[in-house]
């Protein structure tokens, strides 16, 4: 037993010898490790592990420093600049060295006839179609691909798809003019190498008509002088292969008829004249005159045209503007200036209510002027009178007074539709006869 106990306690001693002597050969390799590295290697602190600097050199120094000074030596090529831009292409040579593409090489594309085309004016739903050309004026093999285009616009087949120096080709696009609209653009885009222009746009553009079109279709005469003579002019073309005849032109207000008169004369189309219209078949100058004494206010009437051609025997043109004169009114919060409308609201029968705008009158002959109500609507419930007029600088104003009475009959004109106004007219005398027109809101409730 004794001799057992013996035998055990050599063999835990001998191992302990040999387990210290390989702990002691690894952290001796670890360190010696680490004591190889770079010179000037930064220390960390508070491991028994950290990097010692060396002040020795390492072994292969004096080989890499002899080499490196060798090197710094030799001359070095200067970098090739472009002024192109990042996206310019590059040539990747034989062992992925990346060297940058010589601009004065790189291909270049011209578009000679320019890359927008305005066809003028084209007849609503047939075809057309245009052709660029492309010219290739660099030095290099210059590549084409159809990128996409419009939906009202299609791109014919390439008849080239590389170009090399100095050859052209032919891109054609054609549209249909299914737009209900009149001005027409489509475009259609091209890819190509050149790293000036990547990417060209064609686009085309230009007018869709009936086989009649009105210009302008809308005349907007702003603020005009009611006592003075006006003159407008527009033209009425058309695109029909036989000759149309204008029989005759319509003003749409019956009341003010007698006040516009209209005249016209066919005559040849030519290109300085009709521009964009040059393609027309035919052409009418229209003149309109408004003679002196229409009314003031808003105006936004329509003319139209009657034809022989039987699918477009109408055609309109808007007109609005605005009447100005000599008398013209002056209110408050609750009056309308632009569109002469006075909101008197809802009145209470019992009560009543009273308000009051002015009338202002000016010109050379504003003492000569006479001043009256025409109409009022509606008559059983408003009582609108003129007071005496007083002198303002180089206008006269007089008052205007509008009365709802109590116990009036119940009203109910409020205004939401062209219908539904109240309505009083004022009528002046100068040279001519005019009519001055204020529209209410009012409404004649029992509560």
């Amino acid at each position: 037993m004794g001799r057992f106990i013996a035998v055990a306690v050599v063999a835990i001693v001998v191992g302990a010898i040999l387990g210290w002597r390989g702990h002691r050969q690894t952290f001796d390799g670890v360190q010696e490790r680490f004591e190889r590295r770079p010179l000037e290697f930064p220390a960390k602190e508070g491991s028994p592990f950290e990097p010692k600097i060396i002040t020795l050199e390492h072994p292969d120094a004096k080989a890499n420093k002899e080499k490196g000074s060798a090197e710094e030596a030799e001359p070095k090529e200067p970098a090739i600049k472009s002024d192109l831009g990042s996206g310019f292409p590059v040539n990747v040579p034989a062992g992925n060295s990346i060297a940058p593409f010589s601009p004065e090489k790189a291909p270049k594309v011209e578009i000679i006839n320019g890359t927008l085309h305005d066809f003028g004016t084209m007849q609503r739903r047939s075809k057309k179609s245009h052709t660029f050309v492309v010219r290739n004026i660099g030095q290099s093999v210059l590549d084409l691909k159809v990128e996409g285009s419009t939906c009202k616009c299609t791109i014919g087949t390439l008849s080239k798809e590389q170009l090399k120096p100095g050859e052209e080709t032919g891109i054609t696009l054609e549209w249909k003019t299914e737009t209900s609209g009149t001005e027409f653009g489509q475009t259609a885009e091209i890819r190509t190498n050149d790293p000036r222009q990547p990417l060209i746009k064609l686009t085309v553009k230009g007018i869709v008509v009936d086989q009649l079109l009105v210009e302008p279709n809308v005349i907007d005469m702003g603020d005009f002088a009611t006592n003075e003579k006006l003159v407008k002019t527009l033209q009425l073309y058309s695109f029909a292969d036989k000759p149309v005849e204008l029989k005759n032109i319509i003003w749409s207000e019956k009341k003010t008829a007698d006040l516009v008169k209209f005249s016209y004369l066919a005559r040849d189309v030519s290109a300085e004249k009709d521009g964009n219209f040059s393609e027309a078949k035919q052409v009418y100058d229209v003149t309109m005159e408004f003679m002196p004494g229409f009314p003031q206010g808003k105006l936004n009437e329509v003319i139209r045209f009657e034809t022989d051609i039987e699918k477009e025997a109408l055609l309109e043109c808007n007109v609005r503007g605005n009447g100005v004169g000599d008398v013209t009114l002056l209110g408050g919060k609750n009056f309308d200036l632009e569109n002469n409308i006075l909101e008197l609201g809802t009145v209470k029968k019992a009560e009543g209510k009273e308000t009051k705008i002015f009338i202002s009158v000016k010109g050379a002959n504003r003492e000569k002027i006479q001043l009256s109500v025409a109409s009022e609507i509606p008559e059983e419930a408003l009582q609108v009178t003129i007071g005496e007029g007083t002198p303002r600088g180089e206008s006269i104003l007089y008052p205007l007074m509008i009365t709802i009475p109590k116990d009036g009959p119940l009203s109910n004109y409020p205004g939401t539709a062209v219908e539904n106004f109240g309505k009083i007219v004022l009528k002046y005398k100068s040279e001519s006869e005019y009519e001055l027109p204020i529209y209410l809101r009012l409404v004649v409730s029992e509560e």
